[in-house]
């Protein structure tokens, strides 16, 4: 396995958990319980995204088509069909995203 693949893997984790936690800091902030450091944290983390919310989704989006163009046009890979729709789909929202992070600036 080469080096971009084991990146892009650990990145996929790396996403997976950060949904996790994300939904568990959620779920103990609309809990009612008072923790206080976790509602001062989802508070913190809620207006960091809610700040970089168009950089952050240019850069998944960017990732996204760079690793799906990378198994198809490096490692010579033929897409399924399945993968075909998740592409007409998403390789428009890196211009989409990237106008619209330079329009908001």
């Amino acid at each position: 396995m080469s080096i971009v693949q084991s990146g892009l893997s650990y990145l996929t984790l790396l996403v997976h958990f950060s949904w996790i936690a994300g939904l568990v800091i959620y779920a103990v902030h609309r809990s009612p319980l008072e923790i206080e450091f976790m509602n001062n944290f989802y508070s913190r983390v809620s207006g960091l995204l809610k700040q970089y919310y168009a950089e952050i989704s240019l850069l998944l989006v960017t990732v996204a088509t760079s690793g799906s163009l990378y198994f198809s046009e490096v490692l010579g890979w033929d897409p399924c069909i399945m993968c075909w729709y998740q592409r007409i789909l998403m390789y428009p929202l890196v211009i989409v995203f990237g106008i619209g992070v330079l329009l908001e600036k």
